[in-house]
């Protein structure tokens, strides 16, 4: 991996990047370019600009469905950031073609053209009030493929509030749009994330949802609950105590398909372990995904 950094003035920087990783019969090379670029004090604009070349050994690339023999592809995001005290907004654009591959690095999906963009206004407490601070977002995104088609649009509404204790509570209105195997699902949902800290040591967390959701293998609507509340406490600098517990239920027209709900807990691991989080059922992926290595 190489990388190459120059600032420009005080707050902008340009960079080039390269990966490569080899075996037998198998390369993947990317170069790239990217860069931040600072406009007074609460704009900037990030760029980026990647060509990979790729080779897959023929026996994988058979099994995988990808192509045969050498390849190229390239990747773009173009993304501008306002960044002020009361008020936030942002716009992103990222093209992603068919026949990219970073191998070093995480690309789950090619073969699209995401738009995104979104506003927030942020109302700020003090002492004599019941919060640090809460604020309201509305955001949303576009996904296309390469060929046009439209694949994924979100929309989202959202309030978070920051109090004493070091609460943080979000609540977000979803309405989202997936065409999946040509078919189109409507999914609205409403998601709740919150955390608590007592004390230094103490933080209680939960994220629930509950709404529309897609049973990719039958693809056919279904509804979702899912709940996972957790617990960590934190021994000392470098030690840490966590128990999750994940409970999620998807029901095609009123009946169970699967419930889910282990629990999981790690007597001792590394300070700096995830928090609880909410995720939909995993969309199997797409054949033009990037391949891990």
């Amino acid at each position: 991996m190489f990388r190459l950094r120059r600032d420009i003035g005080r707050q902008s920087v340009l960079g080039l990047l390269a990966t490569d990783r080899r075996g037998k019969g198998y390369s993947s090379t990317v170069l790239g370019a990217d860069g931040q670029i600072q406009f007074g004090l609460a704009d900037k604009v990030k760029l980026q600009f990647l060509h990979s070349r790729t080779v897959y050994p023929e026996a994988f690339a058979v099994g995988q469905m990808q192509p045969l023999g050498t390849f190229s592809g390239w990747a773009m995001s173009l993304a501008y950031y306002h960044e002020a005290k009361n008020w936030n907004w942002w716009a992103k654009y990222e093209d992603f073609g068919r026949d990219f591959r970073a191998d070093v690095g995480f690309v789950p999906q090619v073969d699209l053209r995401l738009k995104e963009g979104g506003v927030r206004r942020i109302f700020w407490g003090d002492s004599k009030k019941r919060y640090r601070k809460w604020f309201i977002t509305l955001k949303g995104s576009i996904i296309h493929d390469q060929s046009g088609y439209l694949t994924d649009q979100m929309f989202e509404a959202s309030l978070d509030y920051n109090g004493p204790l070091q609460p943080v509570l979000s609540f977000g209105l979803v309405s989202a749009r997936e065409n999946w195997r040509a078919t189109p699902f409507e999914q609205d949902c409403l998601r709740i994330e919150s955390n608590i800290r007592p004390t230094g040591a103490l933080l209680f967390s939960l994220a629930a949802k509950v709404g529309d959701a897609v049973d990719y293998e039958g693809s056919r609507p279904a509804s979702i609950f899912l709940a996972r509340p957790g617990l960590s406490w934190f021994l000392g600098r470098h030690l840490q105590l966590g128990f999750d517990h994940a409970r999620e239920c998807l029901r095609i027209e009123g009946e169970p398909l699967y419930r889910d709900g282990p629990a999981e807990t790690a007597p001792v691991r590394p300070r700096g372990g995830r928090r609880a989080d909410w995720s939909p059922p995993v969309r199997p992926p797409s054949p033009t995904a990037a391949a891990g290595g």
